[in-house]
């Protein structure tokens, strides 16, 4: 089965079905997995290597392929240890332990003895599946979206793994499965993969790539009928809409690979005579999509969700009173070594503490948590702990070793409660809150695509109980990582994007001084363009809080509910 039938097996039954795997885990959503992944690789040349010593009646092909790919995998090792994380990296290497691997074993190898080393590898190791490959072909739509960019800028090299059928076949489940944000989205999404495809088998049969080997088998190009009527309806609908310049471009691509089509010679001709007539209709496929689509309900946070990702860098009012100075809360050490803080918001309040975790610090913690890392959940108010598209992730957890010294069953290592302690009192150093109210330092490992969608940090913000509960005062973020592009952290109603930055750490208060939540603290994590994102998150108690920052009911104006913001967007929008 090949890679894009396995990728979108699910995708029929449902719009959006769930991409995680079985066992907690996705292969293609962080960097550790991805690891994983090219380890068991490493097992699979080994396989082939001993293959190709015991069949001489095979070795010269079995040879080429081994020694293509060992180099293609140190290629990929290179990328993913120097944290330059890409997307082509990662489709290869999904595509080739899904589809490559798996095909070499099955035309090759005949006798059982020859198949045992791969198929142990194969059926026994942890390696992607169907909903890694779907999950990641969807997170590179998000990004296209996002970023605003075509599918070429952001795989930005060829694709020899990735045939035109498969792209063809990804074009079809957008089309058909309605994928897109809106219906021209949909149709404009189809058609940027059906022509990349194209693109990618008109570059590699005229030789603009030394990858052709790369194939188990070279095999002439062969469309089926169902191939021939999705390049025809794409061509139909591009027409209907007015797109006639990306209806010409995508009917000259599909010439290329076959000139004696009577259908596209005369749709090419019919594309060109509407241009010839309409020549102000420039760029039209690739035109905002706003413009043109039917007038939908606008999601203001949705809009200055993407806009915000696109920022490379914090930006803040060029007339502000906002400070840069070093905090030691009256420490005497601190006096001497005091932090560098720098300030981004005074209300709500969010502050940058720059220089806040060393090297050594950040790979211990990187060392304890990525054996445990997992999927990542939210918290839905209504249904709990829950897995959801909204956050691409995996996250584990370490926890306080004074309120839990044993973890199912094992003592915390001395390192861990060592690390724990040492981080809390920088805590308290710096923002004068007790460490004793924090929830444990939640890791998260963001992969290609990784992101988490708007969303407020505090648990209780639409609880109609009455009870007060014990709910999240304060976020403390730390980055672990530089990241190579996206990533961004991002306050929608704020108008605020703060780029990722390696030993630095982001505080906000997520609710006011009365207790009540602060709508205006809604943020977002941003798909992760290139590279792979580290963070770990602690999330500081209420109640602990009592003699360090006491709830005082009535001291503030609440004026961040949902319906007081809409005057404030307008305003904004407008600005931007």
């Amino acid at each position: 089965m090949n890679f894009v039938k396995l990728l979108l097996l699910l995708t029929v039954q449902t719009r959006w079905s769930s991409i995680f795997a079985a066992q907690g885990r996705t292969v293609y959503s962080a960097l550790n997995t991805m690891m994983e992944t090219l380890v068991q690789e490493q097992k699979l040349l080994k396989a082939a290597e001993y293959y190709a010593a015991r069949r001489a009646d095979k070795l010269k092909i079995v040879t080429r392929i081994h020694e293509r790919w060992k180099q293609v995998h140190k290629e990929t090792r290179l990328n993913l240890t120097t944290t330059r994380s890409d997307p082509m990296t990662n489709l290869k290497l999904i595509q080739r332990i899904t589809s490559l691997w798996p095909e070499l074993k099955n035309s090759f190898l005949n006798r059982a003895e020859e198949r045992r080393a791969l198929s142990h590898v194969v059926t026994r190791a942890l390696v992607p599946d169907v909903n890694d490959i779907r999950g990641f072909t969807r997170l590179l739509v998000v990004n296209a979206v996002t970023y605003e960019k075509s599918f070429d800028e952001i795989l930005n090299v060829r694709t020899p793994f990735v045939s035109l059928d498969d792209f063809l076949e990804l074009s079809f489940r957008v089309k058909y499965h309605d994928l897109g944000t809106n219906r021209l989205n949909t149709l404009t999404s189809a058609v940027d993969l059906a022509y990349y495809g194209l693109l990618q088998y008109e570059n590699t049969t005229t030789g603009d790539t030394d990858d052709t080997e790369l194939t188990v088998q070279n095999k002439p190009i062969q469309l089926t009928k169902e191939r021939w009527d999705l390049l025809s309806s794409l061509t139909d609908d591009l027409n209907e809409n007015g797109f006639w310049e990306g209806g010409y471009t995508l009917c000259k691509a599909i010439l290329q690979l076959f000139p004696d089509d009577d259908e596209f010679i005369f749709k090419v001709e019919m594309f060109k005579d509407k241009l010839q007539r309409k020549r102000q209709e420039q760029d039209i496929l690739r035109r905002n999509i706003t413009e043109t689509s039917v007038v939908n309900e606008v999601n203001p946070d949705k809009e200055l969700y993407a806009k915000l990702c696109r920022r490379k860098r914090l930006i803040l009012p060029t007339r502000s009173d906002l400070k840069c100075y070093y905090v030691h809360l009256n420490s005497h050490l601190r006096h001497i070594a005091a932090y560098k803080m720098e300030e981004v918001s005074r209300s709500p309040l969010i502050r940058i503490y720059h220089d806040v975790i060393h090297d050594g610090e950040i790979e211990l913690m990187k060392s304890l948590t990525t054996p445990h890392l997992n999927s990542a959940n939210v918290f839905n108010p209504d249904a709990g702990v829950q897995q959801s598209e909204d956050r691409i992730s995996n996250n584990a957890w370490l926890y306080d070793p004074d309120r839990y010294p044993i973890i199912s069953g094992v003592p915390q290592p001395p390192e861990q409660a060592h690390l724990y302690r040492v981080i809390n009192k920088r805590l308290e150093d710096c923002t004068g809150l007790n460490g004793v109210g924090t929830e444990g330092f939640q890791v998260n490992n963001y992969g290609i695509g990784g992101h988490y969608l708007w969303h407020y940090d505090s648990l209780y913000y639409n609880d109609k109980s009455g009870t007060y509960k014990n709910d999240r005062l304060a976020t403390w973020m730390f980055y672990l990582n530089d990241v190579v592009e996206g990533g961004n952290t991002v306050f929608t109603r704020l108008n605020i994007a703060i780029p990722p930055m390696k030993g630095a750490a982001v505080f906000w208060y997520n609710l006011h001084p009365s207790g009540l939540n602060d709508f205006r603290t809604l943020h977002a994590g941003c798909p992760i363009l290139q590279g792979t994102k580290w963070v770990t998150n602690l999330w500081i108690g209420e109640f602990e809080q009592i003699f360090h920052k006491p709830c005082l009911k009535g001291a503030d104006r609440e004026t961040s509910s949902p319906h007081d913001i809409i005057n404030y967007y307008e305003a904004l929008l407008a600005s931007m």
